[in-house]
């Protein structure tokens, strides 16, 4: 299992073309927006 860090605002890239970035978290979820 791989795991990341990262705070509100932040992103992570997949590949070339795939952005999920962190839009909020509560408690141990969080919710991630994707471009």
């Amino acid at each position: 299992m791989l795991v990341l860090t990262r705070r509100i605002g932040e992103s992570l890239m997949i590949g070339s073309r795939v952005t999920v970035t962190v839009v909020a978290v509560k408690g141990s979820q969080i919710r991630g927006g994707t471009l």
